[in-house]
């Protein structure tokens, strides 16, 4: 192989993982900027369970263990909320908080576009 056609090789290669890098920075920004809205609906339909301070009396610890209070435990339990919360729809359980599907669809926009928080949030 001659020295221009490995150039235009190398040329090549750099310019497809510079773009992937790219694509998937900015995948990231957009799954952080979904997350003040996922914030607000684990917020006002899960933590009441499932937080380190649970207000349910039928829970005096983390419901199964699942912890939601923090932006790092969101995204830890990311395909969790995705199954039993959008897919099922066994959680909030029994619906006891009237969760809509609107709620429902931005949970599963946040976790689909990667389940990232903004540094802030952390």
């Amino acid at each position: 192989m001659n020295i221009s056609v490995r150039i235009v090789f190398v040329a090549v290669a750099a310019v497809i993982v510079a773009g992937t890098i790219v694509a998937f920075l900015l995948g990231r920004q957009r799954s952080a900027r979904y997350y003040p809205e996922a914030r607000a609906v684990v917020d006002k339909h899960c933590v009441a369970c499932h937080s380190i301070h649970t207000t349910v009396p039928a829970f005096p610890v983390a419901a199964g263990g699942v912890r939601l209070d923090t932006a790092d435990e969101m995204r830890r339990g990311a395909e969790r909320i995705l199954v039993r919360t959008v897919v099922e729809q066994n959680m909030p359980l029994l619906t006891r908080t009237g969760m809509t599907a609107a709620e429902r669809a931005v949970l599963a926009r946040w976790i689909e576009a990667g389940a990232t928080v903004p540094r802030s949030s952390r």
